[in-house]
């Protein structure tokens, strides 16, 4: 069942977290609440995508050799484990068991069919590969057990710069070979846990491999002499299992991102089938993913907590290095509360792949869940503080404090999101009965530009765009791209907000169809629910009859109607009125040399006071008022036609629903193929 709205807003101001240009705006946000702590996952809450993908990983092929890569030796390099998972607490000594069933009864089953034998989390391998259990096994193995106790001893040595062989041991058992050990322990021709993962190599016979040292490729082992093929590979599968990764954070670290090997099995525990909770994008797929507790530090709901993997479908090194260096800007002193925050990354078999919190949906899946939401003060309040806390994330991409040779004088970079859309805005499930927080993510297409350049990047350099939301700039010939891209999409989400605010889900859906034109300005006819038409302009001079006919854009006719009918609505309020006129009349414009978009600045300084309103007057949340009750604080919008306010307070057995849509069909102004200027 979706989650309902909680009377009980926290109060209380917030702390200034991150003091920068606008710490003191920022301080605004959060009146009447402080920012609840958010729990990243919920078993028991179906969560649904939050950032776009879905096919299953491909972590540990089948007898596939490894080539040496930058991160192969990944265990017993683990920090202290701070949880508990399902599989069992190891015996605290030798309980008769024999080895190789203990130390498969404690392994974690992987989601991925293909890793058949599941790992050995970090920890366990100390607790169950003890001396005890080592002379058991010895004394089976060996003939002579003169020096078990020696043998034992050695394999679990533990002091610092001693050489160590309990993984070696347990893989022994696993395959039943411990009768070997001695080979093993040889200094010179024998391999110890600090070896491992040895390196498969595939000599000129046919199926005939060796398992060889990384750095020594080229010389044979002699604790493998005599060993068959089969025993080897066995020996090459089961060195993997216990060598898992655990995955550190990368906030404060000067690491980019982690390579691992081909073989080296990624801790997760569960992993979001195709066709449930995962979902692809254009440019990447993402799945849902639990990681074992003993294997990451990333949260405190250990075995419950849910995390989003995003797979990167191109392999370009420089794609992801630009959305990898437009997420590392907002971590630590940089963070926002309505920014996504990167968890950590790695590569592996050409993937590139991100991690992150867990969202339980992005904010078309909201919207739908929440199809009829209940207009009361503390909804408005809530949409009042995310809209603005978005516009202040959003300003800290725009004006990020950068630095140079750790300076920070003169350095201030412009960034650009490049693709704000409802979908890639997620909503984070919050503690302590709070509604949620709203979080813009996919960095992907995003990019940083110096003063010179912020605003001079032609719109045919190759930029991405989504089709629906894209702003005017990118169809019109040597336009020019710049950081109002943002201000026009973030426009867009803002009236399909305050459409299912006062219309839920149902009317949301009669937007886009509303807004859906043809046109054949190009010459192909197409179908596009975009915000604005492509239009012929005819520039007539003023001293004879000659025109220039030039293409330009007008933002929709349709789009001018509906702000006209939001207006119009039975339950529009003073806020929704202030936001709407905002919205139209400083967001949503085809801009032109006398006529500027705000800035991201400007929209989140006046969404900032819109919100004090919100908590000063419950009225001014919920009171429905006539556009001509209405305070008007921007330009007027269109009054309405004689009848055309009907919809406002109706008593009419007729939906509201149709009645606004009647009220639109009914008044509909002659549409224009061109745009007549006269100089």
């Amino acid at each position: 069942m979706p989650p309902e709205y909680h009377p009980n807003i926290p109060s209380g101001p917030s702390p200034n977290r991150h003091p920068r240009t606008l710490s003191e705006d920022l301080s605004y946000l959060h009146l009447g609440g402080s920012i609840p702590k958010v729990v990243i996952g919920d078993e028991h809450n179906p969560a649904l995508d939050a950032i776009h993908g879905n096919q299953g990983l491909d972590n540990v092929p089948k007898e596939r050799p490894a080539a040496p890569s930058e991160q192969t030796s990944v265990g017993n390099r683990n920090p202290p484990i701070r949880s508990t998972d399902q599989a069992q607490s190891p015996p605290s000594a030798y309980t008769g068991v024999p080895l190789d069933e203990l130390l498969r009864s404690h392994y974690q089953p992987h989601p991925h069919p293909e890793v058949t034998e599941g790992y050995l989390p970090t920890g366990l391998l100390e607790e169950l590969v003890g001396p005890e259990a080592v002379k058991q096994e010895l004394t089976e193995a060996l003939d002579d057990d003169s020096d078990i106790n020696r043998i034992a001893q050695r394999v679990c040595e533990s002091s610092p710069g001693s050489r160590c062989y309990r993984q070696v041991f347990a893989i022994l058992c696993l395959i039943e070979r411990v009768r070997s050990i001695r080979e093993f322990l040889d200094p010179v021709t024998g391999v110890c846990d600090s070896d491992l993962p040895l390196q498969k190599v595939e000599l000129g016979q046919r199926n005939k491999v060796d398992l060889r040292k990384r750095k020594d490729l080229d010389k044979p082992l002699g604790c493998f002499q005599g060993w068959r093929h089969n025993s080897l590979r066995s020996f090459d599968d089961w060195q993997w299992t216990l060598r898992v990764p655990f995955l550190k954070g990368i906030q404060g670290s000067e690491a980019q991102y982690r390579k691992f090997d081909d073989r080296v099995i990624l801790p997760l525990t569960y992993q979001s089938d195709p066709n449930d909770d995962g979902a692809t994008g254009g440019f990447s797929e993402v799945f849902k993913v639990k990681l074992h507790p003993r294997h990451h530090d990333f949260s405190q709901n250990g075995a419950d907590c849910f995390f989003a993997l995003k797979r990167l479908r191109s392999t370009d090194t420089a794609a992801f290095q630009r959305e990898l260096q437009m997420l590392r800007k907002f971590e630590s002193e940089n963070a926002h509360e309505h920014l996504i925050s990167l968890l950590t990354t790695w590569s592996q078999k050409g993937f590139f792949y991100f991690l992150f919190p867990w969202a339980e949906c992005d904010l078309v899946k909201y919207w739908e869940i929440h199809s009829e939401p209940d207009m009361g003060e503390d909804l408005v309040r809530w949409v009042a503080r995310q809209t603005a806390g978005m516009a202040a994330g959003l300003a800290r991409i725009h004006e990020y404090p950068g630095k140079v040779d750790g300076n920070t004088e003169n350095a201030v970079k412009y960034g650009r999101h490049g693709d704000i859309k409802p979908d890639n805005i997620l909503w984070f499930r919050s503690s302590m009965g709070d509604p949620g927080r709203l979080v813009i993510s996919d960095f992907g297409l995003g990019v940083f530009n110096s003063k010179r350049s912020r605003s001079n990047i032609p719109n045919n350099s190759g930029i991405g765009r989504t089709p629906t939301y894209r702003p005017p700039e990118c169809d019109i010939e040597g336009a020019m791209i710049s950081r109002s891209w943002d201000i026009w999409t973030l426009g867009c989400v803002y009236v399909e907000f305050v459409t299912w605010l006062l219309g839920g889900w149902e009317l949301s859906e009669d937007f886009a169809e509303y807004r859906m034109t043809r046109s054949s300005i190009w010459g192909q006819e197409f179908k596009s629910d975009i915000y604005f038409d492509i239009v012929q302009v005819v520039r007539i001079a003023s001293d004879d009859d000659t025109s220039l006919r030039s293409m330009g854009a007008m933002v929709k006719p349709n789009v001018t109607r509906w702000f006209d009918g939001l207006h119009n609505h039975r339950d529009c309020t003073q806020y929704t009125h202030d936001l709407l006129k905002f919205v139209q009349n400083r967001m949503l414009i085809v801009e032109s040399a006398v006529r500027k978009r705000a800035t991201c600045k400007e929209v989140f300084e006046e969404l900032r006071r819109i919100q004090r309103r919100c908590v000063e007057s419950k009225a001014y949340c919920v009171e429905p008022k006539k556009p001509s009750e209405a305070s008007h604080s921007s330009r007027p919008h269109r009054r309405a036609a004689k009848g055309e306010g009907g919809t406002w307070g109706s008593t009419s057995t007729t939906s509201n629903r149709e009645s606004i849509l009647s009220d639109y069909e009914n008044h509909r102004p002659e549409d224009r193929s061109e745009i007549l200027e006269q100089g």
